[in-house]
């Protein structure tokens, strides 16, 4: 799965950058152990306390105090932002709590990950089930499936198109043809007569 995440990056000529909370920089890293991440992945950022939100993921701290860290709305911010300062294609970042204990009163295993691409935003939030270190996994391979969907559903879209016009295209051109060679006229005498050497097949 990590390795047709970056062939699919690669493909289409893409740039990624991450902005991770409760992953602690291990959707990057995982990333890494790819040959050919260097070509899409361009950096990333480990903000995982609030102050490191604020400062370096330029996180509105009215969005920090009013939703929290563990929100949809600070998973958004933390994505758009990223994207914007380090200039990429795709942004995609995580934040949740990975536990043991609830983090704002929100329960372990809710994670929230939004995922900029290009003048969109996609907003995902799950409900992950195990220990830290599971969780944090979950979250990583929830990431990868996430950009893969997104991006096959836009090349996908545009590679049958394509396929389809030519076809159809194709399609056309041949009655065209058979058009002009079959059943091609000429008006002769008031009444419409086929050309002689159809004619002689009959």
């Amino acid at each position: 799965m990590k390795k047709s995440l970056v062939n699919l990056l690669t493909e289409n000529n893409l740039s990624l950058a991450t902005c991770e909370s409760l992953t602690g920089g291990l959707f990057a890293s995982t990333l890494t152990h790819i040959p050919g991440a260097s070509q899409i992945l361009k950096g990333g950022l480990i903000v995982y306390c609030n102050e490191a939100k604020k400062i370096i993921a330029k996180v509105s701290p009215i969005t920090l105090e009013k939703y929290g860290a563990v929100s949809e709305q600070c998973a958004r911010e933390m994505a758009q932002n990223t994207q914007q300062l380090l200039k990429v294609d795709l942004a995609i970042s995580f934040t949740g709590n990975a536990g043991p204990q609830a983090l704002e009163n929100k329960p372990v295993g809710l994670v929230y990950i939004s995922l900029a691409i290009q003048e969109r935003l996609i907003n995902k939030s799950y409900q992950f089930f195990g220990s830290r270190e599971e969780i944090k996994e979950q979250t990583v391979e929830a990431g990868i499936e996430l950009i893969e969907k997104v991006l096959n559903e836009k090349y996908e879209k545009f590679t049958i198109w394509s396929l389809k016009g030519f076809v159809l295209l194709n399609i056309y051109l041949f009655f065209i043809l058979i058009f002009y060679f079959l059943f091609q006229v000429y008006y002769q005498n008031n009444q419409f007569v086929l050309m002689p050497f159809i004619y002689n097949l009959f």
